[in-house]
């Protein structure tokens, strides 16, 4: 069977000062395909050989050469993720900190509606209850978010992760980039989402976009560090990719 396919090229040069991946990519579309969340990619990474690549490039599409400047690869749908369960996955920490009253009022806020409390009943409850939607706030944790109900993608991902953890759903914070089809053509994200454990499998939940059909991952880290210096951590996750910009072609057709 043959599949309509797209080349990503991927421009990654090292940011001046230490940028979070919130904001808009330029992105040039040369490609005919819609994008959707199964459509196939290949994706060429540039990077200078001064910087590290970003660890879930290494850990999903399991690259080789590290000293190379350009990795190539293909995206099916989702790209997997092969990370054990490890109990921190369901520990309350400081920034998932659902064992805080304002996270506890919110879990019973969603129990008194008489929903099981599944993925997609989660995810549409974080959409509905973040209110305020902008991108005023630095990557809040949990409480805050359920207390301010304010924020962007950050704060969407660990209510979200939050909330899931408290229902005993694994889950845990991913970082990297979403390529969204709309009306006015393609577009590139920095961006946050959650994944959460299913049976042996991570499966993304994403509050921000819930309802975006026509759209892609690219994970490029896993929020690792939830401690107090989370927020240190996340910054400098960000400086190791500055995209400078997508380039989308059409593949020739593969197998």
């Amino acid at each position: 069977m043959t599949f309509p396919a797209l080349v990503v090229a991927v421009l990654v040069t090292q940011a001046p000062e230490p940028a979070p991946f919130l904001g808009e990519f330029q992105i040039e579309d040369r490609a005919q395909a819609r994008l959707g969340p199964a459509t196939p990619l290949t994706v060429t990474v540039r990077i200078p050989a001064t910087q590290l690549r970003p660890r879930e490039l290494d850990r999903r599409f399991r690259l080789r050469h590290p000293e190379a400047d350009t990795v190539r690869f293909e995206v099916r749908g989702y790209p997997a993720s092969r990370d054990p369960l490890l109990p921190r996955h369901r520990r309350p920490s400081f920034v998932i900190d659902y064992d805080q009253k304002p996270v506890q009022a919110l879990r019973e806020r969603f129990l008194a509606q008489g929903k099981p409390p599944t993925l997609e009943a989660l995810t549409a409850f974080v959409d509905q209850s973040i209110v305020k939607k902008n991108l005023s706030r630095g990557f809040d944790f949990a409480s805050v978010v359920a207390r301010r109900a304010e924020g962007d993608c950050t704060e969407h991902a660990v209510l979200l992760a939050a909330l899931a953890r408290s229902f005993r759903l694994p889950a845990r914070v991913v970082l990297g980039l979403a390529l969204v089809e709309g009306t006015e053509g393609l577009k590139a994200f920095g961006h946050a989402w959650v994944e959460v454990r299913e049976g042996k499998h991570w499966k993304p939940a994403d509050a921000a976009l819930r309802g975006v059909t026509e759209l892609q991952y690219l994970p490029l880290n896993v929020l690792e560090d939830e401690s107090a210096s989370y927020l240190g951590a996340a910054i400098r996750q960000g400086s190791l990719m500055a995209v400078q910009g997508l380039v989308l072609e059409d593949a020739p057709p593969g197998e």
